[in-house]
């Protein structure tokens, strides 16, 4: 085999570091270049991403930062409309409250005047049907109409006032 010979080691040898400085000349001028600028352009796209995704997230932040003062606004803005709504509801129950309250004592005064207006209507007719029977009873006793109509209504009405009748 002609590696292994020794009379042919040394030029192997020679051939081979000048091939290898060959190959280490051509890669580091033609290839290496190429995967440099490969490289390059990845990592430039890769930080140009990274930047954007920051710039993103830093746009995201501040929109989460908008949204939640625009809803902290909007949940106190809320609140004052219930506490408002619940304010009115209240001052009309109680105004409603008010206006039964007095238009149930107008309604009572009202049916207390007709009570009373009832009382004194029952209370003439009552007087008028006693004056009617004390008239019988005259007419039955005496045996003669009644000629002082108006006497026999003072006195039952004098008897009613004392509660005899």
């Amino acid at each position: 085999m002609p590696q292994l010979d020794f009379s042919t080691y040394l030029s192997q040898l020679f051939w081979f570091t000048i091939f290898f400085f060959l190959l280490c000349l051509i890669l580091s001028h033609l290839v290496l270049p190429k995967i440099e600028t490969v490289i390059k352009r990845r990592y430039e796209a890769m930080d140009k991403a990274i930047g954007n995704a920051s710039s993103f997230c830093a746009l995201a932040e501040d929109e989460i930062n908008n949204r939640k003062q625009i809803l902290q606004k909007t949940q106190l803005e809320a609140s004052k409309i219930i506490s408002n709504a619940v304010k009115k509801a209240k001052l009309l129950e109680y105004n409603m409250k008010n206006l039964l309250n007095a238009e149930a004592i107008e309604m009572l005064d009202l049916v207390d005047k007709e009570i009373e207006n009832y009382k004194i209507k029952m209370h003439n007719q009552l007087v008028e049907i006693a004056i009617s029977v004390a008239a019988v009873y005259y007419e039955k006793l005496v045996n003669s109409h009644v000629k002082d109509y108006d006497k026999l209504k003072i006195v039952t009405n004098s008897l009613f006032k004392k509660g005899l009748l």
